[in-house]
């Protein structure tokens, strides 16, 4: 299923038919935005997320 959602454009959401996936899906969400909002206006702003982690002090690692 895709949706429109201005001003990003077209998205795509899912069906969980499990309380497991979805846990997993927003878990990895949360992730995500965590390693954003920690690269935003930072060198790390154009790196992939395992690389942005990568950078982190391993005490922030084991944060997240």
């Amino acid at each position: 299923l895709q949706y429109f959602d201005p001003p990003f454009g077209f998205d795509s959401a899912a069906t969980f038919l499990d309380s497991q996936s979805l846990f997993i899906d927003l878990w990895r969400e949360w992730v995500e935005i965590q390693l954003l909002n920690l690269s935003f206006d930072t060198p790390m702003a154009d790196m992939d997320y395992e690389d942005i982690f990568n950078c982190l002090s391993a005490e922030k690692q084991k944060e997240i």
